[in-house]
């Protein structure tokens, strides 16, 4: 059992969810109820507002798009292949492996016919190394841009804060 129960308010403990908010339990704690006090829960305004800070990385943004859709690409390639080659080995007939609708019965490759399972394997790896790759590129880059993105905002916040003078602090302490 969770103390504190994860995201229904947990089992009574503490009388009060663990939380100090009344029933809302650790949903209440991590703002994710902020729907219900605010009216909405996105923003049009604010994103679009936030979207200038992306624009210096447009290049980085699309390669990750580039990077998603081929990984989404290898997710949907491995199971066709791996399906195809099951009918191939349960019917023992070459012209059941296929790859989508090109046939991999028989490959000519450095002049060695290349079939079967043979073939099969390194096309698999050849797509799990894609995936891998895909993912890794992903990842750094959205990565890369997301702390470049809140170093951009934290600098001009600060550089706002520093702007401001004597008198505001001690206006609004």
């Amino acid at each position: 059992m969770m103390f504190g129960g994860g995201f229904s308010g947990g089992g009574n403990w503490m009388a009060r969810g663990g939380s100090g908010s009344y029933g809302r339990g650790m949903a209440g704690r991590l703002g994710l109820d902020q729907e219900e006090e605010d009216g909405q829960l996105y923003d049009h305004a604010v994103v679009m507002r936030l979207s200038k800070y992306l624009l210096p990385y447009w290049p980085r943004l699309l390669l990750t798009l580039a990077a998603i859709l081929i990984y989404t690409g290898t997710v949907v390639a491995i199971p066709q292949l791996v399906g195809g080659s099951v009918d191939y080995m349960l019917s023992g007939d070459p012209s059941d492996l296929t790859f989508g609708r090109v046939d991999l019965s028989s490959i000519d490759l450095f002049g060695q016919e290349i079939s079967g399972l043979n073939l099969v394997v390194p096309i698999f790896i050849g797509i799990a190394l894609l995936q891998f790759g895909s993912q890794y590129t992903n990842q750094r880059t959205m990565a890369f841009v997301g702390q470049r993105v809140l170093y951009t905002l934290r600098v001009g916040l600060f550089g706002h804060l520093q702007g401001l003078s004597m008198s505001f602090y001690n206006r609004n302490e």
